[in-house]
């Protein structure tokens, strides 16, 4: 085979190659104002309290009274989006850094309410994401915004 044909023949996979769709989902960029960013509290919930920080960090409270965090990680915001009830929806992997469970990945489907002031969670230690928000499941959570 000739230089010229080996070049031609590289030129077309390149280009055909180029042409094949992209699988790759662009990575979600997370801003200071997240709508699940705040501090969550539920007293009948272990944990009592969530703090979500604008650094993608969290903290786990219980009592909610408490302190000190018993646990915490990091949050990897993967999808947003909004509901025609004007809902908003979070996937995300949360990643336990320290506490009892560290090094723990949970994947999480995340609804913050119209008003912001009721957040539902459901959660997965598998690498699925929950399909729906499902109040019965044993991996359900409720909270309340609060200003503390």
């Amino acid at each position: 085979m000739s230089i010229s044909r080996i070049y031609l023949l590289a030129l077309l996979m390149v280009l055909c190659l180029g042409a094949l769709p992209s699988v790759a989902q662009d990575k979600y960029v997370r801003n200071a104002n997240e709508e699940i960013y705040g501090t969550w509290v539920n007293e009948e919930m272990f944990p009592a309290k969530m703090v979500k920080l604008t650094d993608g960090s969290y903290e786990d409270y219980y009592p909610a009274s408490a302190g000190t965090p018993f646990r915490g990680g990091k949050q990897e915001i993967i999808r947003k989006w909004t509901d025609s009830d004007g809902n908003v929806f979070y996937e995300t992997v949360d990643t336990f850094t320290f506490g009892s469970i560290k090094g723990i990945k949970t994947y999480n489907l995340w609804k913050v309410s119209n008003g912001r002031a009721v957040m539902e969670m459901n959660w997965s230690e598998g690498a699925q994401f929950p399909k729906e928000i499902d109040p019965k499941g044993y991996n359900y959570f409720i909270f309340h915004r609060s200003e503390k």
